[in-house]
């Protein structure tokens, strides 16, 4: 978003260095937008990022270094404009809903359903287990195939997490929908939309 990349040049040119010339629309400025963006998603904070760097090599070091100023000024911005980025506004949210302070549509919530979500961040799971607290039953859609778990990696640390929701199933429904493979390794949906656009009835087009 525009907003964020101006937010992230300001505190690149208040960080100095190598960012000390960055321009609104260039690639380095997109890099660097990106790239904060992607530590406070994380909640990294520019004291843990220089820690990492204090175990680097002098070249790598430096430019996590750099990137470490850059997000300090970050902050520090974000503060003087009190404003929220998106893992600003994702922590508050999830704050906000550990404390309850939820939206009247919330307030008596019957099923909630997590769809199209492979991964979370600290404050993104801790939003989905609130509102997974409020609900009466939920019904979690993980990208997992039980039959290839050497190919869903990237999907396990979440799976984990909701297997691990033992206090919260005690009084609340939770399900764990995981899709499955037909006999030719892909899963029934995609199969059907190949057949489909292939005129034939199954199997591979």
């Amino acid at each position: 978003p525009l907003a964020e990349r101006l937010v992230a040049v300001r505190a690149g040119r208040a960080a100095g260095g190598a960012w000390a010339g960055l321009a609104v629309d260039g690639g380095l400025a997109a890099s660097l937008a990106a790239s904060i963006s992607e530590l406070r998603r994380g909640e990294v904070d520019a004291d843990a990022a220089r820690a990492a760097a204090a175990t680097l090599g002098p070249g790598p070091a430096a430019r996590l270094g750099a990137l470490a100023a850059a997000l300090e000024a970050h902050e520090e911005a974000l503060r003087e404009l009190a404003a929220l980025d998106r893992a600003g506004a994702m922590r508050a949210a999830a704050d906000a809903a550990r404390r309850g302070a939820l939206p009247a549509e919330l307030a008596d919530l019957d099923l909630l359903v997590v769809d199209g979500i492979a991964s979370a961040t600290p404050a993104e799971w801790e939003l989905l287990a609130a509102l997974a607290g409020r609900a009466r039953r939920t019904r979690f859609h993980l990208p997992f195939f039980p039959e290839r778990a050497d190919a869903c990696g990237f999907a396990e640390p979440l799976l984990r997490r909701v297997e691990g929701l033992h206090e919260l199933a005690r009084h609340a429904e939770i399900d764990v929908v995981l899709p499955r493979l037909d006999g030719d390794g892909r899963a029934p949906r995609v199969a059907a939309l190949l057949a489909t656009l292939g005129g034939a009835t199954g199997g591979a087009p």
